[in-house]
């Protein structure tokens, strides 16, 4: 099975730094990443007021670098770990299957083997090839949400 081993250059629209419109909790945000950053931040029972400090903070205007920085700086939900999993798959799931282009685009890889690769030590969404992490093996989990997507959308 021929593998896609990195999302940059002709595979740059696999990344959750691409644009396309996605939505959380009634808010569109710019790509993947902006809406998944926007996720960690909560306030329990109060979806107003977490939306709010959500737009404040920008994450649906800024880019999707400015975005991940931001998402490094906030405190996380209590349930983050239990619920992060569903949040990326939802607003990859989006992605492909709001948009023709990209859903044509992820359609054209095929049964290729989708994986994540990257050198910033990311071993859960993906498989970091550097020389720290060489004999690591990533989880690529962001990887097989799109292969699962991709599945999903063939039917």
């Amino acid at each position: 099975m021929n593998r896609i081993n990195s999302f940059k250059e002709e595979y740059a629209f696999l990344s959750n730094f691409e644009l396309c419109k996605v939505t959380l909790d009634g808010v569109d945000y710019p790509s993947v990443e902006n809406a998944y950053q926007a996720a960690k931040l909560n306030i329990p029972n109060n979806l107003i007021l977490t939306n709010i400090i959500r737009t404040d903070n920008g994450f649906d205007t800024c880019t999707a670098k400015q975005s991940k920085r931001l998402g490094r700086k906030v405190t996380l939900r209590d349930d983050w770990d239990d619920i992060k999993d569903d949040i990326m798959y939802d607003l990859v799931k989006q992605k492909f299957s709001r948009n023709t282009k990209l859903k044509s685009m992820l359609m054209s890889t095929g049964d290729r083997e989708l994986v994540e690769g990257n050198w910033w030590h990311d071993n859960y969404w993906g498989d970091c090839s550097c020389s720290k992490c060489y004999d690591i093996e990533g989880k690529n989990k962001l990887g097989k949400i799109l292969m699962r997507v991709r599945d999903e959308l063939k039917n």
